[in-house]
């Protein structure tokens, strides 16, 4: 009898905690039709985008997210394509949440005890990259200027928080979690910012790097270390995890540049990354990063073999990880490009013999003289460019009929070259290849006529007579659109 009462207990007290940790989202989304919302799964009280989970949306509009958290983290509530933003949540609570599709100036709305805060948070920058917010500031010269300027930022978005804080309008928990999470957005901002304007000036020569500019490098680090566990909590972590992993090594006394691009190279860039994070991280840090790590050099489809690797010693090292499940779905499709680019290759996906030494695109369109020419400029890095060619059946049928020419034009590295012919072949691109070198890239960013920017993917019109009659032709995924422009010309 005492056994089974022993046990009761001990049910219902597993219950009760289960309800304790319980986070229950209700919401309902209204202007805009969408058959499932995504929310981002806190793992040991950590937010990143990346590791989600997706619910269905009725007819109505209406959903529900159920979360279990034993701290407060942050959730990132996703419509794919159309919406995106970040919301505190706190174990027990639950909340209803209004997402108007049709309201540009307020299109998320948390309804909660703590509507105010959660308002306030919804509205404060939190850049899906971070590196968009760095060109803010470009001016700030000096690292006194740029130190100023971001005490002032963080300290006033902060003391909206203390006034609700104060107020009891907010839990001590939430101000704490906003708090880390300002903390490691500004201190990611200022280490990032510092970075950059070490890698713009001063890669070739570490050691003539300004010294205030190094000190105050170090001493974001030390005012903010790594080691500090509730950084983690803010989605901004990685960002600055891997800002102090590079700082490390680009600013040791040992480092050498020719040694790096050896490693590129030889297309072990990803590897070498992961043990520079070994040196640098313990744990739970070090499992946390090398899971962002894959995951966001996974979806940026360049299909590193090595990636594979790193995944398995990553399952080996920590079988009973929490990341593993998402991270899964991310190495498949690289395990079937590395097999499909062991098949036969295709005779139309054709290589032009000494691209290397083609220098303008005047050269290249030579070889192709009293045809007419469409031109795609792309990359391996470059994920819009992989996307349309899933439009690649239709648009071949368009330049078929008008007897038109493809040529493909990767701006990728030399270090990138196997990966280029690798990835000509896994998208099946029929037609004619080059890859640029430095002189040809530059006669491209001249052609597109942007002060020397370039945007890819871009896609050029050339007549019989080598000339250029659309240098910004239509996208693929636009056929429509791009079958009159060619009709017209």
């Amino acid at each position: 009898m005492t056994q089974k009462l022993n046990a009761i207990i001990i049910a219902c007290l597993f219950f009760a905690l289960n309800i304790k940790s319980e986070v229950s989202i209700t919401g309902k989304i209204t202007g805009k039709s969408a058959s499932k919302i995504e929310y981002s799964v806190p793992i040991n009280g950590v937010c990143y985008g990346g590791f989600k989970e997706s619910t269905e949306i009725d007819s109505l509009g209406n959903f529900q997210i159920t979360i279990n958290t034993d701290k407060p983290a942050f959730v990132s509530i996703i419509i794919p394509g159309q919406f995106s933003d970040k919301m505190v949540i706190e174990p027990g609570y639950k909340y209803k949440v209004d997402i108007n599709l049709l309201n540009n100036e307020n299109i998320f709305k948390v309804l909660s005890p703590n509507e105010k805060a959660q308002d306030l948070y919804s509205n404060l920058p939190k850049p899906s990259f971070i590196s968009m917010e760095f060109k803010k500031f470009n001016n700030d010269t000096t690292s006194t200027l740029l130190k100023t300027k971001i005490a002032s930022l963080k300290a006033n978005e902060l003391s909206q928080f203390k006034k609700l804080l104060v107020s009891k309008e907010i839990t001590q928990a939430f101000y704490n979690l906003v708090e880390t999470d300002r903390n490691c957005y500004y201190s990611t901002i200022l280490s990032g910012v510092l970075l950059s304007k070490f890698s713009r000036h001063f890669i070739e020569h570490p050691t003539e790097y300004p010294s205030e500019m190094y000190q105050l490098l170090n001493s974001v680090f030390t005012d903010y270390p790594l080691s500090k566990v509730d950084m983690i909590n803010s989605s901004f972590w990685f960002d600055y995890a891997k800002n102090y992993i590079t700082c490390k090594e680009y600013l040791n006394e040992d480092f050498k540049l020719q040694e790096l691009k050896d490693i590129m190279k030889n297309g072990l860039i990803n590897m070498h990354n992961i043990e520079e994070s070994k040196k640098r991280l313990s744990e739970p840090m070090l499992e946390y990063y090398d899971a962002v790590y894959i995951y966001f050099t996974c979806v940026q489809k360049k299909y590193e073999k090595e990636m594979i690797t790193i995944f398995d010693q990553f399952k080996a090292k920590y079988p009973n990880s929490g990341y593993i499940k998402f991270l899964k779905p991310m190495i498949s499709p690289i395990v079937e490009f590395h097999q499909k680019t062991g098949l036969p290759k295709n005779p139309q996906i054709k290589f032009i013999d000494n691209y290397n030494k083609i220098n303008s695109l005047e050269e290249a369109i030579t070889l192709f003289k009293g045809t007419k020419i469409f031109i795609d400029v792309w990359a391996t890095w470059c994920g819009p460019c992989k996307k349309e060619f899933i439009y690649n059946d239709s648009l071949h049928v368009q330049l078929k009929k008008k007897n038109i020419q493809i040529i493909y034009i990767s701006v990728d590295r030399e270090e990138q070259d196997n990966q280029w012919k690798d990835m000509a072949n896994f998208y099946n691109l029929e037609g004619y290849h080059i890859r640029t070198n430095e002189r040809f890239e530059a006669d491209l960013r001249r052609i597109y006529n942007q002060n020397g920017q370039m945007t890819i993917p871009w896609y050029i019109l050339i007549n019989e007579n080598g000339e250029i009659i659309k240098n910004h032709a239509s996208r693929p995924s636009e056929i429509d659109k791009l079958e009159r422009e060619i009709n017209n010309n």
